[in-house]
């Protein structure tokens, strides 16, 4: 896991760790993925899953992730398309 700061992969491992099984993942394996011009974007992939995590300014956008995850929530609420799972946003 070298493409992100290490303070943020250790903030979002504890957080993935309250809702999943991330905590006993080994062989975390980070690769950047193409987001968008305003996002950085990567994929952790552990023996267990597979997770897409975005990276953003809170300064310069604040509340996108919010409305990007209410936007999502209506989308499911459809039934017409798979949604991904939303940990959260901090």
């Amino acid at each position: 896991m070298s493409n992100s700061r290490p303070q943020i992969r250790s903030d979002l491992a504890k957080v993935l760790n309250e809702f999943s099984d991330f905590g006993s993942a080994i062989n975390i394996k980070e690769s950047r993925v193409s987001g968008g011009c305003i996002n950085e974007c990567f994929k952790w992939q552990t023996d267990k899953s597979a997770y897409f995590i975005k990276q953003n300014s809170f300064f310069d956008f604040p509340e996108m992730f919010e409305k990007e995850i209410k936007g999502l929530s209506i989308l499911e609420g459809t039934s017409t398309l798979k949604t991904p799972q939303q940990v959260g946003v901090f």
